[in-house]
Formats: C-alpha cells, sequence, structure tokens
C-alpha cells in the first residue's frame, strides 16, 4: 500500500480496491496515478486516463484526472455503449447482396440455364462476385461495430459523471471494485459500521 498512498490527498485514507489495464494497475507513481486507472479509497476515487463524456452525438474520449468524494456519489453502475450506424450499413449490403445473388444463382442453375448465352452467363458471374463482395463488406461492418461497442462504468456524482471505458479491465476487477464501492457508500452512509474487504458474494442468497 505504500505505492498507493502516495497518491492519496489524505494519508490516512484506506485503498479499497485498484481498478486499471492488467499489469499497469499495480504501477503507481510516486506523484500520480498511471494511465487508465481508478483506485477507490474509503472517502474518495481517484481517476487518470481515457474516460467519456456525453454529448448530443454520444460519448466522446478525453484524457483527465479526476478525484470524486464518496460522499457526492449519487450512483454507480455499467453501460454498454455501441453506435448503431454499422449494423445499418451492414444490413444494407446485405440486402443489395441478396438482390444480386439470388437471381444469379436463379440464372445459372435455374431450368433455363442452359439456354442463357456467354454474356448472360458472364453478367451471372460477375452480380454473384458483386454479391459475395457485399457480404464481406457487411462482414467487416459487423466486425467493426463490435470493435467500437465499449462497456463503461459510470459514477454519478453532483450533475456529472464518471464514465471509465472498461475495454482492458477484467470483469471480476470491476465487480470488485462496484461492490467495494457500495460498501464504502453505505458505511459514509451509517448503513454499514466497516467495509469489508473479502471478495462480493458470487451468488445472491435464494429466499
Amino acid at each position: 500500500m505504500e505505492k498507493e498512498d502516495s497518491v492519496l490527498i489524505d494519508p490516512h485514507e484506506r485503498v479499497l480496491a485498484v481498478m486499471g489495464n492488467g499489469v499497469i494497475s499495480q504501477l503507481i507513481s510516486k506523484q500520480e496515478l498511471s494511465s487508465h486507472q481508478a483506485v477507490l479509497t474509503d472517502k474518495r476515487i481517484y481517476f487518470a486516463g481515457n474516460s467519456l463524456v456525453r454529448s448530443k452525438g454520444g460519448y466522446t474520449k478525453i484524457n483527465e484526472a479526476r478525484t470524486v468524494d464518496l460522499k457526492d456519489v449519487t450512483g454507480s453502475g455499467m453501460a454498454i455503449v455501441a453506435s448503431l450506424k454499422p449494423l445499418v450499413i451492414m444490413a444494407g449490403l446485405l440486402l443489395v447482396a441478396l438482390m444480386m445473388i439470388l437471381p444469379a444463382l436463379s440464372c445459372m442453375f435455374g431450368p433455363d440455364a442452359w439456354m442463357q448465352s456467354q454474356s448472360g452467363k458472364n453478367l451471372n458471374v460477375f452480380l454473384l462476385a458483386c454479391g459475395c463482395c457485399l457480404v464481406l463488406m457487411a462482414l467487416i461492418a459487423l466486425c467493426v461495430y463490435f470493435l467500437r461497442k465499449q462497456t463503461l462504468f459510470i459514477v454519478c456524482y453532483a450533475d456529472e459523471q464518471l464514465a471509465i471505458d472498461l475495454r482492458l479491465t477484467t470483469k471480476k476487477t470491476v465487480r470488485r471494485f462496484h461492490w467495494l464501492l457500495r460498501q464504502a457508500k453505505d458505511v459514509l452512509s451509517g448503513y454499514e459500521q466497516e467495509i469489508p474487504l473479502a471478495a462480493p458474494p458470487s451468488k445472491q442468497p435464494t429466499a
């Protein structure tokens, strides 16, 4: 905890969890956090790195260092942000591809296929090739959708949000960070006496 204590406002703060991109999450310098890292204490959340700010067109990525007092936190959770444009493009490409491929296959393998001229056969082959290219482009659009999709850990406080990109963070780390954040908030609100550092329960108790 010696390295983590060096970034804290209050030297008596208790570090509860660290969330970051793998090994980097263990490397906190003496004066500042490493890039893309969040540290949770019993009083504050310290963050440095890329976060996302809500705008009219969605979210805008910015690089910042921010400190949030737990007493000001009003909510927290996870959200998935993704643009639907690649899916719309994919649907359009597939529609056009089907309009090319199906008639071409019908002419090439239909009952009247033997009556086609050489130019007609060449046209069908061309349409089939173009349709296959459009299908490939549709698959690329689908890949772009998944690559651009972002899972965010959002902390709401006052009238602002801290949206942390979780692309390089494991689910287990996020789950523990979120659970300890709620526990620390309960302690500050007087609902709990102390913050348990044990791992959160894997399953909710059944009635």
